[in-house]
């Protein structure tokens, strides 16, 4: 290692140290009071990250998110809306920032589980925002087909930013069932498909899409403002 490399090392060590926690940037959070950076964690101004932590070896407390001030990995407090799972990771988490720095959404996509959560960031503090739910806004005036749909075989949603106050919100449901009803309820919002599964209640594959154009608005909220169906497989 070369006498620079080496004095950089020592200065981020020493930066560490000071926040009072080990940091590790590009590795997974492994022994207790670790914190790793998830993907896309680092805000675009450079003065705060989201980060993963391991609480200990009970799986109760094992994984949860929090917000960090940079440089120097200082931790601010924990993001209780984005808590993980026994069966997720916080390294499948992505952190989603503005271009200003002022809202990030911790995502979490896998197979069956679709967890979206939209933070402002101000006076370094974390303050979650609410807003309407895709699926529900379409199901609301369609009689049992939110109950139907409850319980999705996978889930997905993702956000797009397309200025500080506004972005595209795209969510996806996949369903089985033994009947075309609730993809024929759904209308443009649905599809439903024979399934190649010859397990029995299986013979129908059912995709829900959606697509929103949302924006910000006081109390921390976000409103839709055009609604439409999205892609399907």
């Amino acid at each position: 290692m070369r006498i620079d490399d080496t004095i950089r090392a020592a200065r981020l060590a020493a930066l560490c140290l000071l926040g009072g926690i080990a940091v590790l940037p590009s590795q997974g959070a492994n022994q207790a009071g670790e914190y790793a950076v998830v993907k896309q964690g680092l805000a675009p101004n450079r003065q705060f990250s989201i980060a993963g932590h391991s609480a200990g070896d009970q799986l109760y407390d094992r994984d949860s998110l929090y917000l960090l001030a940079e440089p120097g990995h200082r931790k601010i407090g924990p993001l209780e809306e984005a808590r993980i799972g026994l069966n997720t990771s916080y390294e499948s988490y992505r952190a989603l920032w503005s271009t200003d720095s002022r809202h990030v959404a911790a995502v979490y996509n896998d197979s069956h589980t679709a967890t979206f959560v939209l933070y402002r960031i101000e006076h370094r503090r974390a303050f979650p925002v609410a807003g309407p739910v895709l699926w529900e806004q379409i199901t609301a005036r369609i009689p049992g087909a939110r109950a139907a749909g409850a319980d999705p075989r996978r889930a997905f949603r993702e956000l797009t930013w397309l200025s500080p106050t506004r972005f595209r919100l795209t969510e996806q449901r996949y369903y089985e069932a033994d009947k075309p009803d609730l993809g024929r309820s759904l209308g443009r919002f649905g599809k439903a498909v024979r399934s190649e599964e010859t397990i029995p209640g299986t013979a129908y594959a059912i995709q829900f899409s959606a697509e929103a154009i949302c924006e910000l608005v006081a109390g921390d909220r976000y409103r839709i403002v055009s609604l439409k169906p999205g892609a399907f497989d």
